[in-house]
Formats: C-alpha cells, structure tokens, sequence
C-alpha cells in the first residue's frame, strides 16, 4: 500500500490540485450539454480535451495512477471526437457524462494514505464500453510509441546527412522530439524523471580553455578544492572562479527534467472562513462605538457652551462611521462568490431528467456572474437543484400534453440572478401547468392546515405557499424524481436560516414563477432601524418593512368584527398591534389616537404597530439573545444602543404570523 509520503508529494500541494481539478471537472458538464447542441464545434471539444489532458499529466506527477490511466484512456476517446473520427451522438455524451462522474468519484475518493495503482473493476468495466465505438482504437502499445518517435527521429538524421549546413536546425528539432517523448513517458508510468548529472568544475574550465586536464588531475592530489588552488598558484583570477561557477548553476537549472502539464488556474488568496467572519464581528463593535460617539455628541450640543467642541466631534464620528461602513463592505466582498458554481450544474440536470421524463426542456440561465455570500451559495445550492426538478418534473408538461394544448412542445425552465446594493434576487420560473389554487385549497383544508373559512380568505399567492408545508404534494403519483411532499419543507428552512423569503405567482396553464430574495450581508447583520419607544422602554424597527408612521385621529380607529381594533387610514383598514400589551410594558399610550402608528408590510400582509413617539434613525448590530429567548417569535435579537442600553429589535414576520395571523390582510373600508 503505497502513500504519497513514500513518493515525497506534499500532501498540502495534493489538497489543492483536488479542490482545483473537481472545480474543473464540475465546469465540464455544461459543456458536454453545449457539445450536444453544437456537435460541429471543435472549440468545444478543445475546452473538454485540454483539462483532461491536464488531469491526465498531473496525476502521474502525484502518483494517481488509477486516475492516470482512466484520464489518458478517457482523452484518447476524446482524440478521436477532435479528430473527427467519431461523430458526436446522444449516446457518446451519454458516455462521457459517465466518465466524468466516475472521474469526479475518483478525486473524491483519494486516500493520501493508500494511492491506487489502477482503476476498480467498475471503472475499469466503463472503459471497456467506450471500445464499441468502431473509431475507438485500442491503446497503442508502448513500443508502437518508441517506434513512431524514433521514425520521426531517423528522417530527421537523413535529412541531416543530405544537408549538412541545416545541422543546427535538424538538431534542435530532434531535441524537441526527445522532450516530447520523454513527457509522453513519464506521463505513460513508463519512465521516472532522473536527475542529469551536471559537469564538475573543472570540467567546465577545462572546456572553457582556461587550465588544461593536467593541470586539474595536479590540483586534485593536492586536496584542496580546484579554484583555490588554481587562483594560489595564479593560472586563474578569483573573477574565473565566479564565473564558472555560475555557469555551473545555469547548466544545473538548463538540464532539470520537462514539467509536467499543469492545470491553469487563477491565482487565490486563500483566507480561513473564522478570521474573516471575525473581523466582521470587530466591525460589527466599531459601528457599536460610533453610536455611543453620536450619543455623547448630542449631550454635547445641548450643553450651550460647547457647540464648537460639538461640531469638530460630529465631524470626526461622520468619518469614524465612514470607515467603519467601508470596512465592512470590502469585507464582505471577500466573501462573495458568482452563483456559477450552481448554474453550471443545471445544464446536466435538466438534460438527464428530460430524457428520463420524456419531455423536452430548453433551460435558460441568466445573471450566472451576480455575486452573493459564500454561506449562502453552500445553502442556497441544494435548495435550487430541488426547485428546479420540481419544475421538471411537476411544472412543464410532457411534448404530448403541450401539444394538446396548442403550446410548443419544448418547455422553458428560466434560473435568473439578479443584485442590487442591498438584496439577492433568484428567479425560478416556468411555462409549465401552473398551481391550480383550488387544488392547494383542498388539499390544505384536507390535511388540517387551515379550515375553509379561513381558507377562503386566502389570496392566491398564500394558497400556493403550502406547498413549503412538511409532507404537503399535489402529486397524482411518486416519481423517481419527486411527488413524495418530502424537499420543500426544508427548502423554505434553508431560505429562512439567511433571512430570505419567497414570494409565488402561479397561473393555470401558464406557469409558475418563484422569487428568492436575500440580504446581501448575512454573516454580520447591520440594520437601518427606527428607534421608537414605548413607555420607558425602546424597540427597533427595521426600516426595510416600514411603509410610513402615522398619527391617526380619533374617528379613525374602529372595531371590526373578528378582526379587532382596526385603524383607516385613506380609506383603508389596518389591524393594530399594541406593542405595549404584546410585551407587558407599563406606563404607556393608551388612546390608540394619542399614539403614532407605524405601518409595516411583510410577504404580502400588513398591520399598524402602536408606539408611543418616534425617535430616531439608527443603525444598529443585531446580537443573538441567547437559547432561553428562541421561542418567541416576535422578537428578532438584541441591539446595543448608543446609551449602551439594549433595544429589543422587532421582527415583524413573526409579530404579523403569530399575533394576528390572517388577520393581516388589509382590507378597503366601507
């Protein structure tokens, strides 16, 4: 059992040629999907060759041999398709998506502690089928090779004997060859690099003309070392000495073996995820410190006597909060990566699950280059891949069907990313059946997840939202692929886990269009929040599910029927929600029109929170408050104000799901 230690590799050197080769190898599935389009075009063909090439040669230099062999006997089948001898069919890619998966495997499987020496029997099985194609060719045999170098080698010495003056030329077009073939060797498992033996000092004197051979063997027996004695005895100068000793450097560096071929890839700084989400949180204290220099700013300015000292204070915390802000945006920047890393996996998803379904689908990608958190990619991913079988597999209807219905019997899957300076947007649609919310009503109402009468209130947009209940499948029959109401549930998690929400336009017979929305900044939260308060206590609101404030008067407020104290406010109705009695806070506004009324809005419902006054605009780090204060819902976390002081920062979704629930729905007064 062979390790990579017994063969000298640096195991760090190893770690990252696999993380570079899977990045590679995951970017080859798109373009086999692009190769079955376009069959005809070379370049394609040529971006597929060159990693495994690559692959190939750089694996003998670790020592995978199995993933040596499987890649060199994978490029020849590639060979043949460059060279035309092989036309590109369904079935050919068929089988190269198989070896890329069983090569993708293969990294993911190496072992630094138990390098294998040849592929598995599976893989060894898979190599086998690619021979039925009548262009591809056995291996040639090692000595095939010698022969068709060493063929090359002997015209080229005829050559030379015919035309002597081109000596020089044929020459060095002979030690191209024998580079090449040595390259070829070592990259076969044929032959080792050995070191070339470099001349010794005096031979290069010697050569040089300066001392003759004699003159060497004489200084030898004398033990001391060559320059020395020769510079003593002054048949040379200390300058002889220095220069062929570099010259016996330059010849060292002249004769090093042929590189391998190695893998093309940008240049990366490589940063630990903990030290940069660190220094988020040190940020996340700056902006803490420039709220308390805002806080003493103001004691300043009401203290009469020192507006001058008040004014030079401003200035330095606008620059100090200046910094901060831009710290905490070029941070996040190292974060961010391009969602390619996802979009190039649906090509070959939707391909296979097409093919399996019967049906044809044309995906279209857009915005692959929009940046988003690194986390939020990781989670982001499987969640996507799920949607989009979803869409496959229940959302666009089979060739047969479409063409009953008078529509083109190729589907469209749309994945669209889009940024703006605050939020991710990722468009999931397609022109498929739609969600019928008559279906999704029944269904709800069947499984106990509504009654009828609140079910019946519903817009169309909320009936659709069930489907992201545990279990909950409109499916007619269980699929291979899906139907089993297992997947969304945890989809709607992980969207909730980075503060995102989703919103759902469906219409029968048309298709359905699904909106992911994120923050960009999710690993430090920073929220532009308006500070109310409420008896003697603060809260923050974020400002994002802020529509406006209010101060309503008095025949403004009524009492509607199941729905409780409702506020008009141009014509209409809002539910109030007495944050004083959500929280049991003593000492405030009672009359609901002595209070301001601060309306909010999330995933379509809205409600009118009653505070006290409003006091200003802040923005603040929101701290988690801890296990023993996960359970309420209507609680976000935790801010340090600029009194250092904490504020309770509301969360809205939850105040408006768990308080009044589908009483939210505004509705126009009468």
């Amino acid at each position: 059992m062979a390790s990579a230690t017994d063969f000298g590799i640096d195991l760090e050197l190893l770690t990252d040629f696999i993380a570079e080769t899977l990045g590679e190898i995951d970017k080859l599935d798109e373009k086999f999907i692009q190769l079955e389009k376009a069959p005809e075009d070379t370049a394609i063909i040529d971006s597929i060759f060159r990693p495994v090439h690559s692959i190939k040669g750089s694996s003998a230099f670790f020592n995978l041999n199995n993933i040596r062999i499987f890649a060199h006997k994978l490029e020849n089948f590639l060979d043949d398709l460059r060279k035309g001898k092989l036309p590109v069919t369904q079935e050919v890619i068929d089988d190269l998506l198989t070896g890329i998966d069983f090569l993708r495997s293969m990294f993911n499987e190496i072992d630094p502690n138990n390098l294998k020496e040849k592929p598995t029997d599976e893989e060894e099985a898979f190599l086998e089928t690619l021979e039925r194609f009548s262009a591809a060719k056995p291996e040639a045999k090692p000595e095939e090779v010698l022969d068709t170098y060493f063929s090359h080698l002997r015209e080229l010495k005829a050559k030379a004997s015919l035309k002597p003056e081109e000596t020089a030329k044929i020459l060095k077009e002979s030690n191209e060859i024998i580079e090449k073939l040595e390259i070829e060797l070592i990259s076969s498992g044929l032959l080792k690099p050995v070191e070339v033996p470099t001349k010794q000092l005096g031979e290069i004197l010697v050569d040089k003309g300066k001392v003759s051979e004699e003159d060497i063997e004489e200084a030898l027996q004398k033990q001391k070392k060559v320059g020395t004695i020769l510079v003593e005895e002054g048949k040379l100068t200390e300058a002889d000495i220095e220069e062929a000793i570099q010259t016996q450097k330059e010849e060292k560096e002249e004769v090093k073996p042929p590189a391998i071929e190695k893998l093309s890839m940008k240049k990366f700084m490589r940063v630990e995820e903990d030290k940069v989400d660190n220094f988020i949180n040190y940020i996340g204290e700056l902006i803490i410190s420039s709220e308390v220099y805002r806080y003493l700013q103001k004691r300043l300015e009401v203290s009469g006597d020192q507006n001058k000292i008040a004014s030079e204070f401003k200035n330095a915390n606008i620059s100090f909060m200046e910094l901060s802000n831009t710290l905490q945006e070029s941070l996040m920047e190292i974060r961010r990566v391009s969602v390619k890393s996802i979009f190039q996996k649906l090509p070959r998803l939707v391909r296979d699950l097409s093919k399996n379904l019967s049906k044809e689908i044309n995906l279209i990608l857009e915005g692959e280059d929009t940046s988003i958190d690194k986390s939020i990619i990781e989670a982001l991913e499987n969640s996507v891949i799920h949607m989009v079988r979803n869409a496959v597999d229940h959302g666009v209807e089979t060739t047969h069907d479409r063409k009953e219905k008078g529509k083109d019997p190729t589907g469209n899957v749309k994945i669209s990313a889009v940024a703006d300076e605050e939020f991710f947007y990722l468009y999931i649609q397609d022109d498929g059946k739609g969600i019928d919310p008559g279906v999704m009503k029944k269904k709800a109402i069947e499984k106990g997840l509504t009654t009828p009468d609140k079910a019946a209130a519903m817009s169309k947009s909320e009936l659709c939202k069930f489907i992201f209940h545990a279990g909950f499948s409109t499916a007619k029959e269980v699929t291979d692929v899906s139907g089993r109401g297992v997947g969304m549930d945890v989809v709607m998690t992980e969207i909730k886990k980075f503060q995102g929400s989703v919103e759902i336009d469906s219409e029968v017979g048309k298709g359905t269009h699904f909106t992911l929305k994120f923050p960009l900044a999710v690993t430090l939260t920073i929220i532009d929040g308006l500070l109310v308060s409420v008896g003697k206590e603060k809260y923050v609101i974020p400002l994002n599910m802020i529509k406006e404030s209010v101060c309503p008067k008095k025949e403004q407020i009524s009492t509607v029927k199941f729905k409780g104290e409702m506020v008009n406010i141009r014509d209409t109705l809002y539910p109030i929600i007495r944050i004083h009695e959500l929280f049991s806070v003593g000492n405030a506004v009672q009359n609901s029109w002595e209070s301001v009324m601060v309306i909010v809005e999330n995933d379509g419902k809205h409600c009118c929170l009653m505070v006290d006054d409003l006091l200003e605009k802040q923005q603040v780090v929101l701290k988690d408050i801890g296990k023993s204060f996960k359970h309420i819902d209507t609680i976000a976390g935790g801010a340090i104000l600029g009194d250092g002081k904490v504020g309770l920062v509301l969360d809205v979704e939850g105040i408006l799901n768990k308080v009044i629930g589908q009483k939210a729905i505004v509705q126009t007064a009468t």
